[in-house]
């Protein structure tokens, strides 16, 4: 019977070497599902399909894909959180990620996140460090010393929002709304915000040393005591702006606007 299961598939590609597994490779759903209903047939020749192995060209975005790649009984979602982390790769829907914030979790680190409005959201003290967050619209959010670090930030709306020290560490956001966001002591060292919109707002005591800001709108934004020290500011817009014991050391502050 075995052999009719397995036919098509050479006897040394039952059991290879755990690091030569890919998922193209695998036998078809409906065996490892029979291989697992009668565990007689594992107890006797192994199991291959509860050996770990890199997930390789696998379909991440429907549980029933990953029936292969871990021993039954074993929650995927506890795997994936302690193990590997694949949030990023798997995605997760508004609802989903409401109900983790109200759980009180705190470490989103590496979750993927589109096409979702969530207006006036509670961030306060969320580790969103590495997210993947696209489309996604934030306006007016509560979001102290959130951590943005090295995230990907596409066409995200913070406008009006409470950032005060958060973290924007190294973050890869162009184009990102902060219009009018009071974003006091904020960390955007290294941040990319290429062509970002931060019209008024408060940036007092803001650290964004290397920071791309190039081509950003700054119009009426509140710069006193922000550090700038080797920032890009290139072709940026710094009309009204209130400008007090600000450092820009080091700047590119080619064809920057002062003034109409």
């Amino acid at each position: 019977m075995l052999s009719v299961l397995f036919s098509g598939y050479e006897e040394n590609e039952l059991c290879p070497r755990p690091d030569h597994w890919e998922a193209s490779r695998l036998p078809p759903t409906w065996v490892s599902r029979l291989w697992v209903k009668y565990p007689f047939w594992a107890g006797a020749f192994g199991n291959p399909f509860t050996r770990r192995r890199p997930l390789y060209r696998a379909d991440l975005k429907h549980d029933s894909e990953f029936d292969d790649f871990f021993t039954p009984g074993r929650p995927f979602k506890k795997t994936v959180e302690a193990e590997y982390r694949l949030e990023s790769e798997i995605g997760m829907d508004a609802t989903e990620f409401l109900r983790r914030l109200n759980d009180g979790e705190k470490d989103l680190r590496g979750i993927a996140l589109s096409s979702a409005a969530l207006l006036g959201c509670d961030l306060r003290f969320v580790n969103l460090a590495r997210a993947h967050l696209r489309e996604v619209d934030l306006w007016g959010a509560n979001a102290t010393a959130v951590n943005f670090s090295e995230a990907q930030l596409v066409r995200v709306r913070l406008a009006a929002g409470h950032l005060f020290r958060a973290s924007f560490h190294k973050v890869q956001a162009p184009g990102i709304d902060l219009a009018g966001a009071n974003l006091h002591a904020a960390d955007f060292t290294g941040a990319n915000l290429s062509q970002a919109d931060l019209r008024a707002a408060q940036l007092t005591n803001a650290d964004l040393r290397g920071a791309n800001l190039s081509g950003a709108v700054l119009r009426g934004a509140h710069l006193t005591e922000a550090d700038f020290r080797g920032a890009n500011l290139r072709g940026s817009n710094l009309i009204e702006t209130i400008i007090s014991k600000t450092r820009f050391d080091g700047a590119d502050l080619r064809g920057v606007r002062w003034e109409e």
